[in-house]
C-alpha cells in the first residue's frame, strides 16, 4: 500500500512539472512571437533603446517628439522644425504605429517603456512606414506608445518654388568713359516665406554707341551747268 501511494506521489510530482514547463516554453514563445512582429513593413528590425534619449543624444542632427497632448499616442499631421515646409503625419493602431512624411526621415523611435529605434538611413531614408511598436515591458507584455521620435537632418520642401528676376540700367544711353549701373532683382514669387529676395548691383564702362561721336563731313553742291 504504501508503494502505491509512492508511485502515485512520483506521478503527481512529474504532472506539476510537465506543466510548469508547459507554461514557461507557452511564455517564452510568446515573448519571441511578440519581439519578432515588431519588424515594420519596410523590414527594418528594430534596435532596443533603454531610457528616454532625444534623437541628438543617439547622434541625429534634429529631432521632433510627436505626441498628443502630452506623453500620449499621437495621431495627426505635425510641422517637423529645422525644415523648410516638413511634415509628418501619424496614425495609431493599437499598440502599431504608420507614418508619412514629405522629407526624408533617418530614424523613427517608438516609445514606450523603453524605445524601439528603426534606423532607416544607412542605407536611405524614409518617407514613410508601418508596423512600428515600442518594445516589451519588463513583465513582457506589450508597452502602450507614450510617443515617438521622428530624427532626420533638416532639408525641406517648397510648393511653389518660383522666382522672378529683373534687370535695370541706370542710363538708356551712354557714352564714352562713362559708366552704367545695372541692378538685377531676385524676387521671390513663391507662397513660402522661408525663401527670401535678392538684390545685386554692378557697375561697368561700357564703349560708345556710333551715335555719340560726331562727324563732320564737308557739304557737297551740285554742279550748275550753264
Amino acid at each position: 500500500m504504501k508503494r502505491r501511494n509512492t508511485h502515485s506521489l512520483i506521478a503527481l510530482l512529474f504532472g506539476v512539472l510537465a506543466l510548469t514547463l508547459g507554461a514557461l516554453l507557452t511564455f517564452d514563445a510568446g515573448t519571441a512571437s511578440a519581439q519578432d512582429s515588431a519588424t515594420s513593413a519596410n523590414g527594418i528590425e528594430p534596435i532596443f533603446v533603454a531610457g528616454n534619449p532625444t534623437c541628438q543624444d543617439l547622434g541625429y542632427l534634429f529631432g521632433f517628439k510627436a505626441n498628443s497632448p502630452s506623453e500620449q499616442a499621437p495621431n495627426g499631421t505635425f510641422n517637423l522644425p529645422n525644415t523648410v515646409g516638413g511634415t509628418v503625419t501619424v496614425s495609431v493602431s493599437g499598440f502599431e504605429i504608420t507614418w508619412s512624411s514629405n522629407i526624408g526621415i533617418d530614424a523613427v523611435m517608438v516609445k514606450g517603456s523603453d524605445g524601439n529605434l528603426y534606423i532607416y538611413d544607412p542605407p536611405a531614408e524614409a518617407l514613410g512606414d508601418s508596423g512600428l511598436q515600442p518594445p516589451l515591458n519588463n513583465g513582457g507584455q506589450q508597452a502602450a506608445i507614450s510617443h515617438v521620435l521622428f530624427c532626420y537632418d533638416g532639408g525641406g520642401v517648397v510648393s511653389d518654388g518660383s522666382i522672378a528676376i529683373t534687370k535695370t540700367a541706370s542710363a538708356a544711353d551712354v557714352c564714352n568713359g562713362s559708366s552704367v549701373t545695372f541692378t538685377v532683382v531676385v524676387t521671390n514669387t513663391s507662397t513660402n516665406s522661408n525663401w527670401t529676395g535678392l538684390v545685386r548691383t554692378r557697375s561697368k564702362a561700357l564703349s560708345p554707341p556710333t551715335w555719340c561721336s560726331l562727324q563732320v563731313r564737308p557739304k557737297r553742291f551740285p554742279t550748275l551747268m550753264p
